[in-house]
């Protein structure tokens, strides 16, 4: 398969009509769908009907026809589905097969990567793709295949898709076929988008781009139209045709407006672009290569506005005998009134593939009738082609040569009415005669000058000319007045210019200028207005300035934004942006600053890279050079400011060295100043105040005279009587309080309250003591080994290794309590039992009824079978007693109960007979 050379054009004037095109065919993009699917020939028995997902982890099955379709049918409208790659069988668009839903996007995984393959058996005249009507619709990125070849052939179609604003984008249609004799249809379409060929109904915004369309097979007088874009408006674009000679055409369009045909490659075609059905309106057919056809653009009967046929390379092949017709574009009516306006065929080449091989006509161009307003130029011919023209009317042809540049006299023929006129045709005519051509063109019979096309001889009139119509320049020249450009343009970038501005060879489009060398230099500046002599002069990419004045920005070359009113106004400007300067000189230096505003003669106009100033006012911020945000407001308002910024000044002309500083008035111009409402700020420079205005605040205390007392002052004398809270007086002398009591909570932590703890006191003490506790009876010392009751209860507790508790108490119905809990008392009688009101769980878990009293034997024992880390020694003794480490003994003088502690691992004691003591091993509390 032959493949499209890479072909790059560039793109010239005259094309203005495109502006529209683009505006009403924009590719469609479509609203992402909510809904996404996946369907691969590799997944089985998943069906979206049956409530599978359809992801790209778990696919829908495509893997047979029938599966395929199932799942495509079953499928939301307004869906994307993904076809991955790998060829599906399908028997097309028949009653049984599926079509596409409105709002569908069908993006396969790549051109022969995922196809879609006609079934053998499918039903003829079947497209593969089809979509009754639907909006938004878009199949991209796969192949479609209708299976046919040249021993097998049948009618099909590759992809449909009725309605509007639908898509067909880099999808590929090979192996279609026609074949009338088998009761298929006569003309198959690759691809159909819009809405067919019909007359009622509008269908806008489609697209056909990127596509390709190859190998078709045809018999018994089948042929095709590749691509087809029908009642509607659109776009075909950068699409390729490979086709074989036959009555096959590549592109055709019927009843459409607004299409734009761009960018494509046609190769083997009978007629790369063929209408023969339905009008067509605002048609432009651009930058295309159509090779090796019979014809490139055809146009037959019905009626055609506003067509451009433009910078095309058509190669057409020389017919084989003298009945038999070529050309490159034809405008053709078989019955009169049809007729075309507005037809503009300029910037094509036109070549003969293999001259001399053939004896029949080989047209460039033929315009077979009924064509008013016709604009044939900057065409080029093969010198072995002809052209014809019959029956139009308003006809403007100029420019066209031969491939080797040479003027072609038929295609150079300015046309008046219906007669042509040829720079040899009109000679000067003697005054005895008359001229019936003239005077059937309008002129005067005898004139005296006859002007004539492609005349370069300067004629001298002797009086007015006066010009009935428009005077019509070609594009790439100028009206030239003593040497200068009066007036030309460049329509095609949008740009004009008068008086000696601009030069063709910019690239830049939308600028006007106005003036000698404004403007001059420009290359890809766009959207610049310059007005007046050296105007924007050096401007060579700079956007969007205007410049009224003679030299306004003139030496600005890429900074944009600007605007300059008056001469020399930002004359220095290079590279600065979005300044504004109203005035002569003003802004005169700038070079780089930016964001500057100046308005008033000389304003600003030392300044060079400072940004972001406003002077307004003759002279105002005369002298600033760098500095930045400053304002300057009335005459010569900041004139000494050169490098400060941030400074405000109105009506005062500033300091040089100012920065940051606010200036308001002249000293001894303006001698008082109101201004109404709040004042906020800084004041510490205010002089001259008055105290009696003030009303509000407080003064600080820095502020206040000497003499006046403050909280926290030191070295004061004071005489009177003072009132008032006192708690924060110091060094005051105690003999001065004569009165009152002193709180408790000020004493001296020495001085000894009642109820304090943790008292030491030396010393002897008398009273009643019957209130103190934890006393041992090594403190209690000779009233020991008395009879007396020295307790009549006993509370032992905190006693450590070394301080043992050995207490002696007369027994008198004396309770002992350990740690808090009363678990035992002596009685009268001298016999030591559980207290009555032990109750059942005594401290850390001891049971009372672990606890027993045995009496079998003086000393009595009190004993618990469950030590634990404190051991409780208690013994009924006679007399005082001591301790020697492992039991307890002494002289047996009175009846007395000693009690002894230690917080220590269990102790094994055992009952020592000979001294005639017991001792009770008990678990701690």
């Amino acid at each position: 398969m032959k493949t499209k050379p890479n072909i790059f054009y560039k793109v010239l004037a005259a094309l203005t009509i495109l502006a529209s095109l683009f505006l009403t065919c924009s590719a469609t993009a479509a609203t992402p769908n909510a809904n996404e699917f996946w369907i691969s020939t590799n997944a089985t028995v998943n069906f979206y009907s049956s409530g599978a997902g359809g992801t790209i982890d778990s696919p829908l099955d495509g893997s047979t026809p029938a599966n395929f379709e199932s799942n495509m049918n079953s499928l939301p409208a307004n869906s994307t589905i993904h076809i991955m790659a790998g060829v599906y069988q399908t028997f097309g668009a028949d009653n049984n097969g599926w079509t596409i839903k409105t709002g569908q996007k069908i993006l396969g995984s790549g051109i022969d990567v995922t196809t879609l393959r006609l079934a053998p058996g499918a039903p003829i005249n079947n497209p593969i793709m089809y979509c009754p009507v639907g909006t938004n619709v878009e199949v991209s990125d796969l192949t479609c295949d209708g299976n046919c070849s040249s021993i097998n052939i049948a009618s099909y179609w590759g992809v449909q898709l009725l309605g509007t604003q639908n898509a067909a984008r880099r999808v590929k249609v090979i192996n279609l076929g026609a074949n009338p004799a088998t009761g298929g249809q006569v003309e198959v379409w690759g691809f159909s988008v819009g809405r067919g060929s019909v007359s009622t109904g509008d269908s806008a915004g489609n697209i056909i781009e990127e596509c390709e369309f190859s190998h078709f097979y045809f018999t018994g007088g089948g042929y095709t139209s590749a691509i087809e874009l029908g009642s509607g408006s659109g776009i075909i674009r950068n699409n390729r045709v490979f086709l074989t000679p036959g009555n096959n055409h590549a592109f055709n369009g019927s009843y459409t407006h607004d299409v734009l045909v761009e960018g494509n490659y046609v190769e083997g075609a009978n007629v790369a672009y063929y209408v023969d059905t339905g009008g067509s309106t605002n048609l432009t057919i651009v930058h295309n290569t159509f090779k090796n056809c019979i014809g490139g653009v055809f146009f037959v009967n019905e009626q055609r506005q506003n067509i451009t046929i433009a910078y095309n390379n058509i190669e057409i092949v020389e017919p084989e005998d003298t009945s038999s017709y070529s050309w490159g574009i034809s405008f053709n009516w078989y019955n009169p009134p049809p007729y075309c306006t507005n037809v503009t065929i300029i910037g094509n080449t036109f070549t003969l593939k293999d001259p001399g091989t053939g004896t029949g006509n080989a047209y460039a161009i033929y315009m077979g009738g009924y064509v008013s307003g016709l604009i044939i130029a900057d065409n080029k011919t093969d010198a072995s082609m002809t052209n014809g023209f019959f029956g139009c009317s308003n006809v403007s042809m100029y420019n066209n040569t031969d491939l080797s540049g040479n003027y072609i006299p038929s295609m150079n023929i300015p046309m008046l009415g219906n007669t042509p006129v040829t720079s040899f045709g009109l000679s000067l005519v003697g005054s005895a005669g008359a001229s019936p051509a003239l005077t059937a063109l309008g002129l005067p019979s005898n004139p005296a000058v006859i002007i004539t096309n492609g005349s370069s001889q300067a004629i001298a009139l002797a009086s007015n000319l006066t010009v009935s119509g428009n005077v019509v320049e070609t594009a790439g020249k100028a009206y030239v007045y003593d040497g200068q450009n009066l007036a030309y343009g460049i329509t095609s970038l949008g740009d004009y210019f008068f008086g000696g501005a601009g030069n063709f060879t910019m690239t830049g489009a939308g600028n006007t200028a106005s003036g000698s060398q404004s403007f001059a230099s420009n290359t890809t500046g766009n959207n610049n207005t310059a007005y007046g002599r050296l105007a924007l002069d050096a401007n060579t990419t700079g956007a969007d300035n205007v410049a009224n004045g003679f030299a306004a920005l003139y030496n600005n070359t890429t900074g944009g934004y600007n605007v300059a009113n008056g001469a020399n106004a930002l004359h220095g400007n290079t590279a600065g942006n979005n300044n504004t300067a109203n005035g002569f000189l003003a802004l005169n230096n700038n070079d780089s600053g930016h964001c500057n505003t100046a308005d008033g003669q000389a304003s600003l106009s030392s300044n060079t890279n400072g940004g972001y100033n406003t002077a307004d006012g003759c002279q105002a911020l005369f002298q600033n050079t760098s500095g930045s945000y400053n304002i300057g407001l009335g005459y010569m308002a900041g004139y000494n400011i050169t490098t400060g910024s941030s400074n405000i000044d109105i009506g005062n002309a500033g300091v040089i060295n100012d920065d940051k500083i606010i200036r308001i008035g002249t000293p001894g111009i303006q001698t008082s100043t109101y201004i109404a409402g709040v004042i906020n700020g800084n004041g510490s420079g205010l002089t001259n105040l008055n105290a009696s205005q003030l009303t509000s605040g407080t003064i600080p205390q820095a502020q206040l005279p000497s003499a006046v007392v403050t909280n926290n002052s030191t070295g004061l004398t004071l005489n009177g009587t003072f009132a008032g809270n006192g708690s924060g007086l110091t060094s005051l002398n105690a003999s001065q309080l004569t009165t009152g009591t002193i709180p408790q909570t000020q004493l001296p932590s020495a001085v000894v309250t009642n109820n304090a703890t943790g008292v030491t006191l030396n010393g002897t003490f008398s009273g009643n003591g019957s209130g103190l506790t934890g006393i041992t009876a090594a403190q209690v010392g000779a009233a020991a080994s008395t009879n007396t009751t020295i307790w009549s209860s006993l509370s032992v507790t905190d006693v450590t290794a070394t301080n043992w508790a050995m207490l002696s108490v007369t027994p008198s119905n004396a309770v002992i309590s350990m740690r808090g809990v009363n678990v035992a008392i002596l009685q009268t009688n001298g016999v030591l039992n559980a207290y009555n009101g032990l109750s059942t769980t005594i401290s850390n878990g001891l049971s009372a009824s672990r606890v027993t009293m045995n009496f079998t034997t003086n000393p009595y024992r009190w004993t618990n079978t469950t030590p634990a880390n404190v051991v409780v020694y208690v013994n009924v003794l006679k007399g005082s007693v001591g301790y020697n480490g492992s039991y307890i003994a002494g002289p047996v003088t009175n009846d007395c109960v000693t009690v002894m502690l230690k917080p220590s691992s269990y102790l094994s004691v055992t009952n020592n007979t000979a001294s005639g003591s017991s001792v009770l091993a008990w678990h701690p509390f």
